[in-house]
């Protein structure tokens, strides 16, 4: 069988010839490397086009059989196991074919020419649909895909006349055409009616049909209707197949036979997947409508107009005669021609102005409301609230001036009669607008409504709460602390902290300054009065002039805890305290006074306070220290002979481990420990013996907490066994006897082995081995001992005392400062106000908020509205309906009006209560809705001429120039490219320059203008060309110049690919020479 691939990869016909598209400013297409696309590097502007393309099984499929409306496909798969062996698995698989389909996604069409519903539609151009994937049209076509042979697509498009068709529609089915044949084209061409459009790179045309590159490639149905002049068609897609009609009407059967034949009688009834209807303009295209215009320049009259203003009317007493300077005058609109006055009268109007003495007394006049209120200087916050009326002084209150003087901007704007009328312009505008301009304006204000609400209230607590403050400035401190305490939480003295915590930090209470304390030492309370006289100034407990007083308090631990006084020692019983400390009674309160010195200022407090220790001194051994205590503990003996019995039973084994012991803390105390061992070590073998006894002598002893002698017997040593074994008897709970069974006595003849021997017996009875301890003693740290030891001798942490940081009394003298509502009121005011609305508008939280609306709708527009001939009047003086020329714009026209819409919609906000002080700049622009024309606000104007603050101005405030294009071109192309270019160069080499587009509008249906960054001087200095260019949009195909009939023939053609791209549309340019439409007259 067939290689797969190879049959895959030969279903695309290699391109016969190639479109391309040059167009300057048409879109850019371009590929990356040929193995890996990424769609944002296209960067060629070449398309190449393929007859037909195939993807996956249908590209490997053979032709059906006889009678078969179906292709086959056989897939032969290759296997192999394990072993190595080989196989192979086949199938033939049935693709789906034209008579499968009954539905197509609207979402595959990405495109549809003539846009639907379109009402002029060029008559030269090609109706055509475009889809998604490359490979529709022939995805269903059931026919073998080969280089060698051409491929009828399975669908097709069809533009029919609507006023010959009919419709029906079948729930379920696709809607249903009926339409003579004549309106069909001859399926036979079908083939040349479809194909597909890859972008050119390095890749093969296979690989740039495939879904890599889908982003830009695509497949294209053509009609080949030859389109009539002003007549309604619809467009549909339709099957090319029997099969697929017989589908698609829903009746079953059909063949791979053409769908209709134009022969037929029969009305062609066809089942349509999808269609649009249009309507095409008159006859002409845009080279046609193009080759109309005509370059003119324009009269002196266009764009000016003649006023006569001899008689100005109140409040002017003055007027002119027939005869004077300035009785008429010229007024240039916001276009007018640069042509030169015609003659003289012409140049006199052109120039003419009013004498100096009516300006004057115009002056006079817009200065005299200022003088009658009685304002000094010429400053905005001087005029009164309500001025005396007078004539218009135009930006007062962006300027800020309540009279007019000098010679910049705002004198030329309101001493210039002819300014005058284009800001009155403004004025009217905004008067016949007014109610669009509120209602937009209230929707920008946003909060500050409620702002100013806030601020008004404000205003009103600042103004109670000043007089209030002027009270608690003769306030000493500690009554001003007490006062203001409530809203400590809220002010803040020291950067960084609040009153509150100042307070709490410093060493005055609290709760002293609390309402309740307040009132517990008011004057004339009964606190006070019952105080003595000398203490009646409750006021100053708290604090006085001086200061804030310092209530810090130390703390000492009570009797008892670190030790007793000694008034506490002498009330003790010394008999109680003799028997349970086991001293005399004549020692008691000596012993006490010491034992409280140690632990008042003596040992106690010197090792519970590490930071007191000092470095111990060269040779100091901890452990010898510790030995030489044991060893004093256990040489001191009990003066109760049953307690010592005892006792020696307890630590003699422990002397007799430290005899023995090698450690070097022992040497200096080793022959006392061994002395008291052999002491203990016989007298226990004493105590202990075999002879029986029923019990121990008995003794006196007090019992605490009784005043009276007790005798008894000691319980601890009775029942003695008579086993003669010397054990103790069990059952005595709480006692516990050493066994001295293996104890050996030692006396002077004893070698020194033995008692050695004897020794090591009597310590391995000890409980405890202390030895180690002394080693571990040696080893601990310093540091560690610190941080023991004080925990070793207060556990509880009950006699350690924190030390009392030192706190400073409050500072109190910047209170009353802090406390001013002039700062504290608009503090308050600021925090609640949005950061949106503080943004710059705060700066005073005194004052209300004023707020400026701003409308970014080009203005010429409304004063279009308003009278188009106060922007372009005079058209009537060029010859005829398609022409071309160059206008200059007028500065100082479009400067006037905006400050005279400005200074009017002040008036009309303050009219409607709108939050403003009528400074603001609302309107900003008058030929662009992009961008805003005026430099600056009005209130930041330059003191510089009238028509110098806009952005569109040129060196030195040059007039721009405005190309001019009116006529069925603009009409019929509203998208049309205008623009001015400089041409250099010669033959291959020429190029054209193009010149920044500062702005375009459209004037009425078939007028537009551009104004362009050059002056009228730079244009006609030499090289410099209009253009007009149609728009360069997607891929369009165009009608043979010579088509005759109703439908295109195929000229010769065989190939879908070469028959498209010779109908390419090339876009159309028209170029005029600037000096044929700037010629200046006269």
């Amino acid at each position: 069988m067939t290689d797969l691939y190879k049959l895959v990869a030969a279903a695309y016909l290699p391109l016969r010839e190639t479109a391309v598209n040059v167009v300057a400013d048409a879109f850019v297409i371009g590929l990356a490397a040929p193995d890996h696309y990424i769609e944002s590097e296209v960067t060629l502007e070449a398309l190449d086009l393929a007859s037909f393309a195939t993807s996956g099984l249908a590209a490997a499929a053979d032709d059906p059989e006889p009678g078969e409306v179906r292709t086959s496909s056989r897939v032969v798969l290759p296997l192999a196991d394990s072993g190595g062996q080989k196989s192979t698995a086949e199938s033939t698989v049935t693709l789906y074919g034209p008579g499968d389909v009954i539905r197509l996604d609207p979402g595959s069409i990405i495109r549809r020419h003539p846009a639907p519903t379109t009402q002029t539609a060029e008559v030269t151009d090609l109706a055509h649909i475009e889809f998604d994937r490359p490979e529709l049209p022939w995805a269903f076509s059931a026919v073998a895909a080969r280089a060698s042979k051409v491929m009828r697509p399975w669908l097709t498009l069809i533009v029919v006349r609507q006023s010959v068709v009919q419709w029906d529609s079948i729930p379920g089915l696709p809607p249903r055409l009926f339409v003579p044949p004549s309106e069909l084209p001859d399926l036979e061409n079908a083939h040349l009616w479809g194909h597909a459009q890859a972008a050119r790179s390095g890749a093969s045309l296979p690989a740039r049909l495939s879904p890599e590159h889908a982003p830009i490639n695509l497949s294209r149905l053509v009609s080949p209707r030859v389109l009539e002049p002003d007549t309604d068609y619809v467009a549909a897609l339709v099957p090319t197949t029997d099969v697929g009609v017989q589908r698609g009407l829903g009746t079953g059967g059909g063949t791979l036979d053409k769908a209709w034949r134009r022969s037929s009688p029969d009305t062609v009834v066809l089942p349509v997947y999808d269609r649009w209807e249009f309507r095409t303009g008159p006859a002409g295209d845009f080279a046609t409508l193009a080759l109309r215009l005509v370059g003119v320049a324009a009269p002196w009259e266009v764009g000016r107009r003649a006023v006569d203003i001899s008689s100005p009317g109140d409040p002017m007493k003055r007027t002119l005669t027939a005869g004077e300077t300035g009785t008429k005058q010229v007024l240039r609109c916001a276009l007018f021609s640069p042509s030169k006055p015609p003659n003289a009268t012409a140049k006199a109007k052109e120039e003419a102005t009013w004498p100096d003495d009516m300006v004057d007394e115009l002056a006079g006049k817009l200065n005299r409301a200022a003088e009658l209120g009685g304002v000094v200087a010429n400053t905005a916050d001087e005029i009164p609230d309500l001025p005396i009326v007078g004539p218009r002084l135009y930006a007062r209150a962006q300027r800020g001036e309540a009279t007019v003087g000098g010679y910049d901007w705002f004198a030329q704007l309101n001493l210039s009669p002819v300014n005058r009328i284009v800001a009155g312009l403004g004025t009217r505008v905004v008067q016949r607008e007014q109610e669009q301009l509120m209602a937009a304006a209230w929707t920008q204000i946003g909060e500050v409504q409620k702002a100013n609400r806030a601020i008004a209230l404000a205003q009103l607590a600042e103004q109670v709460a000043v007089r209030l403050h002027m009270r608690i400035g003769d306030f000493h401190q500690g009554h001003l602390l007490q006062v203001v305490a409530p809203v400590a939480p809220l002010v803040s003295v020291n950067a960084g902290r609040t009153l509150a915590a100042d307070i709490a930090a410093s060493a005055t209470p609290v709760a002293t300054v609390s309402g309740a304390f307040r009132r517990a030492l008011r004057p004339g309370g009964p606190v006070v009065r019952r105080a003595a006289d000398a203490t009646k100034l409750a006021g100053t407990i708290v604090g006085t002039d001086a200061g804030m007083r310092d209530f810090t308090r130390r703390y000492t631990n009570p009797d008892g805890i670190e030790g007793l006084s000694a008034v506490s020692i002498a009330t003790l019983d010394t008999a109680r305290v003799s028997a349970v400390l086991d001293v005399p009674e004549g020692k008691v309160a000596t012993t006490l006074n010491k034992a409280s010195a140690n632990m008042k200022g003596g040992l106690f407090a010197h090792l519970a306070d590490a930071t007191t220790w000092s470095n111990a001194p060269a040779g100091f051994d901890a452990a010898t220290m510790i030995a030489t205590g044991w060893r004093d503990a256990i040489v001191t003996e009990s003066r109760i002979p049953v307690v010592e019995k005892i006792r020696r039973q307890r630590v003699g084994p422990l002397a007799a481990e430290l005899a023995v012991s090698a450690a070097p803390a022992i040497l200096g105390i080793k022959s006392e420990l061994e002395s008291a061992a052999i002491k203990y070590n016989n007298s226990v073998i004493t105590t202990v013996t075999t002879t029986p006894t029923s019990g121990v002598d008995p003794v006196i002893r007090r019992k605490p907490g009784r005043s009276s002698e007790t005798v008894g017997r000691i319980s601890m040593l009775n029942r003695i066994t008579t086993a003669g074994t010397g054990r103790l008897a069990t059952g005595v709970p709480g006692v516990s006897v050493i066994d001295a069974s293996a104890l050996q006595r030692i006396t002077t003849r004893t070698s020194a082995n033995a008692t050695s021997e004897a020794l090591k017996h009597f310590a391995r009875l000890a409980p405890v081995q202390v030895t180690p301890l002394l080693e571990r003693a040696r080893a601990t740290s310093a540091a560690r001992l610190r941080a023991m030891i004080p925990e070793l001798l207060d556990p509880g942490g009950v006699m350690a005392i924190p030390p009392v940081a030192v706190r400073a009394p409050v500072a109190v003298g910047d209170l009353v400062a802090a406390l001013d509502p002039r700062r504290t009121v608009r503090e308050a005011l600021r925090g609640r106000l949005s950061a949106a609305i503080d943004n710059g508008w705060l700066s005073d939280v005194s004052a209300p908020i004023m707020a400026a609306p701003q409308f970014h709708r080009p203005m010429f527009e409304a004063l279009q509205d308003f009278d188009e001939q106060w922007l372009l009047p005079g058209l009537e003086y060029l010859p005829d309906d398609d022409f071309v020329t160059v206008l200059s714009m007028n500065s100082a026209f479009v400067e006037a009006f905006l400050v005279g819409l400005s200074d009017e919609f002040g008036r009309e906000l303050l009219w409607r209560g709108y939050p403003t002080d009528q400074c603001g700049t609302y309107f900003t622009r008058f030929w662009s809705s992009r961008s805003d024309e005026l430099r600056s606000p009005i209130h930041r104007f330059a003191r510089t001429d009238l028509g110098t603050h806009l952005t569109i101005d040129g060196p030195e405030g040059a007039e721009r120039a405005v190309i001019v294009v009116k006529g069925d071109l603009v009409r019929r192309y509203p998208d049309a490219i205008i623009r001015a270019a400089k041409k250099s160069g010669k033959g291959p080499t020429t190029r054209f320059d193009p010149a920044d587009q500062l702005f375009a509008a459209r004037l009425g249906p078939d007028t537009v203008i551009v104004c362009i960054d050059l002056s009228v001087a730079e244009m006609t200095s030499g090289g410099w060309w209009v253009l007009i260019s149609e728009h360069p949009t997607a891929t369009r195909f165009d009608r043979a110049d010579n088509a005759q009939g109703s439908f295109l023939g195929t000229g010769g053609m065989t190939d879908a690919a070469a028959w498209a791209q010779k109908r390419v549309h090339q876009p159309v340019h028209v170029a005029f020479p600037a000096t044929d439409v700037i010629k200046q007259e006269g």
